[in-house]
């Protein structure tokens, strides 16, 4: 499962395609970039029941492709000095 304290979402900075980050719920909000997918991925992302892993549907259109990631390796913590 995520560590506690961290969310999943789709977000990229202006320009960029869109990737999955962890994202800390406390200030100062790190994110860790888990995705780097060709064109990004899709909005919303999922989070399976258990919160192990999330999934998001590539941005590309042909062939559609689902991207999973592990999240009992992803914390946003881990990455504090990433923020932005």
């Amino acid at each position: 499962a995520a560590p506690p304290g961290d969310g999943v979402l789709p977000s990229g900075k202006q320009g960029s395609p869109r990737q999955l980050h962890a994202v800390s719920t406390t200030p100062p909000h790190a994110r860790k970039q888990l995705t780097n997918v060709p064109g990004g991925v899709r909005s919303p992302a999922a989070v399976s029941r258990d919160g192990a892993w999330a999934a998001a549907v590539a941005q590309a259109d042909i062939p559609a492709t689902l991207v999973f990631v592990n999240l009992a390796q992803a914390s946003a913590r881990a990455a504090d000095r990433e923020a932005f």
